[in-house]
């Protein structure tokens, strides 16, 4: 038999004792026979809710009635409770993994993606990592005087840990060096970040938007030991958005359309072969003499429209969107581009990838025109010379099997001969860290 909360008195006997209440001590409590029951006695009306919650509480007794006697563990309940996390959006299980976003490195660019994540993603939580001895550094005090929701400044990596996206904006530019020298300065300054960063988020998707952006994210891939699904650059990205719009508001071309190759002159379009509002899955369409002079025309007028800060975080602020909803919306990110298009060099590039929670998925090449063709394969060429110089200097020599340097924890080089590539003329790199024990 149950009984109420501190009384032994049982609730079945209180049931026995309403039935015998004077309408007097009815009427007290505001009952009264000729209520607006009709012909219902209030007695009536009342035993036929206590015996609903009787019948409730037989089924689904509160836990201050639960007894000691089934040997349970008194800090049961408070063990489930510490493993709830209590945000706007209700309660979440501990197992479900928070939105969290960290952006390393200061200046105009990390201002920039710091705000535009916060309006156009749901995060949890966002840490800004200010780099000392980032050029671009700045900002993080602002961010600390005029307090954020859901941002913590932060100068310690450890405060990233868990994320489920990764920006890096740090860079290491300097007027006084020439370009080869500073970009060998940020593949130094990328040594003391990116290995720290995969460590602390393995499962991460580490966004790169230091420049030069092809290289810095092949080296940000190189030293994070991460799969190249999970390293992508933002690239042409921005361009791509752009070029899409005007072909739709302006060209009356109602296509998505994306700029790819690397993020220079020799950057081309390709037109996709579904229209915006298709919900099949977009392709990249061959090059052809029909879409071609609507892309040059659209190249045309998107060229005077620089990538100012707050345009590139509003760029990386709708990939990391992607991510983290798994939005599988396609990108033009830079990713390695090994394999695609006949494409024989290890090498980033940007392609249209899907983008969802677990990384990059590259759209299939297809046959571009002669022009965009040769413009493409002359990035290959230059970026693979550029990236060929920086790690030989930095002791990571891939055209001789293994690298002088170190390695991520439970990876390895692979070893042996370098493959030689008739086509290009010389020895390729192999594909980077693999798991230990992989053939």
């Amino acid at each position: 038999m149950k009984t109420c909360e501190n009384s032994a008195v049982p609730i079945q006997k209180l049931l026995s004792d309403f039935t015998n209440w004077p309408d007097q001590a009815l009427s007290l409590h505001g009952l009264k026979k000729r209520g607006s029951y009709g012909n219902i006695q209030p007695q009536v009306v009342m035993v036929g809710l206590l015996s609903e919650m009787i019948a409730k509480f037989e089924e689904d007794p509160p836990l201050s009635s639960k007894t000691t006697g089934d040997n349970k563990d008194p800090h049961e309940l408070l063990a489930f409770v510490s493993n709830l996390q209590i945000n706007d959006g209700g309660i979440r299980h501990h197992n479900q993994p928070i939105n969290k976003v960290s952006v390393i490195g200061g200046g105009d660019l990390g201002m920039a993606s710091v705000m535009s994540i916060l309006s156009k993603c749901k995060v949890d939580k966002l840490v800004f990592i200010d780099v000392a001895e980032s050029s671009t550094k700045g900002g993080s005090t602002d961010l600390e005087i005029f307090s954020l929701p859901k941002v913590e400044v932060s100068r310690d990596f450890s405060a990233s840990a868990g994320s489920r996206v990764v920006v890096v904006t740090a860079n290491a530019w300097s007027s006084e060096q020439s370009y080869v020298s500073v970009v060998q300065t940020n593949v130094d300054l990328y040594r003391g970040i990116i290995p720290n960063l995969a460590r602390l988020s393995p499962n991460t998707v580490m966004i790169i938007a230091s420049q030069p952006v092809d290289i810095m994210t092949h080296v940000a891939w190189r030293q994070s030991g991460l799969p190249p699904t999970h390293v992508i650059g933002a690239g042409c990205n921005l361009d791509s958005e752009r070029l899409s719009h005007i072909l739709d508001i302006n060209l009356n071309t109602h296509k998505q359309a994306w700029v790819i190759g690397e993020l220079s002159d020799n950057k081309v379009a390709v037109m996709s072969n579904t229209g915006l509002s298709s919900s099949a899955q977009p392709q990249i369409a061959p090059g052809s003499n029909t879409t071609k002079p609507l892309l040059d025309r659209a190249f045309e007028i998107m060229k005077n429209r620089g990538q100012r800060s707050w345009s590139v975080g509003l760029s990386i602020a709708d990939i990391t969107n992607s991510i983290l909803t798994n939005k599988m919306k396609t990108h033009s990110v830079s990713t390695l581009a090994q394999g695609w298009g006949g494409i024989g060099t290890e090498v980033f590039l940007s392609l249209p990838c899907i983008m969802g929670s677990n990384g990059s998925t590259r759209l299939a090449g297809v046959s571009l025109g002669q022009e965009e063709d040769s413009k493409l394969r002359d990035s290959v060429t230059s970026l693979s010379n550029l990236m060929r110089g920086i790690l030989q200097k930095s002791g990571l020599d891939w055209t001789k099997g293994t690298p002088t340097g170190g390695c991520p924890e439970g990876l390895e080089w692979p070893g042996g001969e370098p493959v030689y590539n008739s086509g290009a003329g010389k020895a390729e790199w192999s594909l980077g860290p693999r798991e230990k024990g992989l053939e």
